[in-house]
């Protein structure tokens, strides 16, 4: 019997497509942009692109670092990417102040780190577990003055978040327990508190869902929650 889980062969054709020929392509589509609405951004974007060229390196540091440890592919590590462009339209439905402190959850290769702190100059946390992306996100923050921005090399659901105010989550490969989990970790949140999630909100009479959104990512369009904490 044919496994079902086999992914078509003309799927694959057409996924290597995206990431090798067509994601270059695409890359400087959404530079385009960038630099229209931030031309600040300019030195440091150019940088980060010269750090991982495409999307497809971070890919590559995620699965090599998670095959050397063992934990294989898939699951709640499995990368992925914000297009800068959808990330700068689900911007525009939140309100930043001075106050806030913006933190990525899973924040990978970081550069929505990068582009809130040299943007919005409030203090912004990155946590994922791959030293690699940490590493190269630290040595981005440290050569462009960034000193608001901290990348952390830690597991988000026993790291310290509770200066947080704004927070940002790809929800796309987390299992329902890690959902669970993370929804009582930041019902803790102070009130007002906002929560971006990606394919799924989080649950629980202490969030309030605020907007739904469409956005494209790296895998398709995708469901975008705005919450905030009761």
């Amino acid at each position: 019997m044919a496994d079902k889980r086999l992914i078509p062969w003309w799927r694959l054709l057409w996924l290597r497509f995206r990431l090798y020929w067509l994601a270059p392509w695409l890359q400087g589509i959404q530079l385009g942009f960038l630099l229209l609405r931030h031309k600040e951004m300019e030195p440091l974007a150019l940088d980060y692109l010269r750090t991982y060229n495409t999307m497809v390196h971070a890919m590559d540091l995620s699965t090599q670092t998670r095959e050397a440890e063992g934990s294989g592919l898939g699951g709640p590590l499995t990368y992925g990417e914000t297009p800068w462009t959808t990330f700068m339209k689900v911007l525009e439905h939140v309100p930043i102040g001075p106050q806030d402190v913006f933190v990525d959850l899973g924040c990978g290769a970081g550069f929505l780190c990068l582009l809130v702190a040299k943007v919005y100059e409030i203090p912004v946390l990155g946590v994922d577990l791959i030293p690699g992306f940490i590493t190269r996100g630290q040595s981005l923050a440290a050569q462009h003055g960034l000193f608001k921005l901290e990348f952390r090399c830690d597991d988000f659901t026993s790291t310290d978040l509770s200066q947080g105010t704004i927070f940002y989550i790809t929800c796309t490969c987390f299992p329902m327990v890690l959902m669970e989990q993370l929804s009582r970790i930041l019902s803790r949140q102070p009130s007002g508190t906002w929560l971006i999630t990606v394919t799924r909100p989080l649950s629980g009479p202490s969030f309030e869902l605020i907007k739904t959104l469409t956005g494209r990512y790296s895998w398709g369009k995708d469901e975008i929650y705005l919450q905030r904490v009761r």
